[in-house]
């Protein structure tokens, strides 16, 4: 019979992934439903409310994607096609900037969402290299 040594660890990026997937693809529906109203519509101020709402949680779900630093090599490919996939869907991401941090010469002004996923995923790649090393 075969035994674990260790206890298996998921990847936290996966479920940062879902969870921003699925708060996308909610405002998105509301959005829709948004845009083909008519100004001035009697729903129309309870659909941007609902729409309010929901992009507060996308941009929850977006800080919690960048600041996760994937811990396998399939979550850095995980995240990385989800965020190829999200660009070609939707045209823009909401919320995840960095802003500037006061009298800092690292950040003289806002880092958009990309940088930080990209510096994000390089120093997940560095520290799962260098556990690799060490074992």
């Amino acid at each position: 019979m075969l035994t674990a040594t260790k206890p298996i660890k998921i990847d936290p990026i996966f479920a940062a992934i879902e969870a921003h997937r699925q708060a996308t693809g909610e405002r998105y529906i509301i959005l829709k439903a948004l845009c083909g109203m008519k100004d001035g519509a009697p729903e129309r101020g309870v659909t941007e409310d609902a729409h309010d709402r929901a992009a507060e949680v996308e941009i929850a779900a977006t800080k919690k994607l960048r600041k996760i630093r994937p811990t396998t090599i399939a979550g850095v490919m995980a995240v990385t096609a989800y965020f190829v996939e999200h660009r070609d869907r939707y045209p823009l991401w909401i919320g995840g900037e960095i802003e500037p941090k006061p009298g800092s010469i690292d950040y003289p002004e806002p880092r958009t969402f990309e940088d930080s996923m990209i510096r994000n995923l390089a120093a997940a790649l560095a520290r799962i290299n260098s556990a690799k090393a060490a074992a």
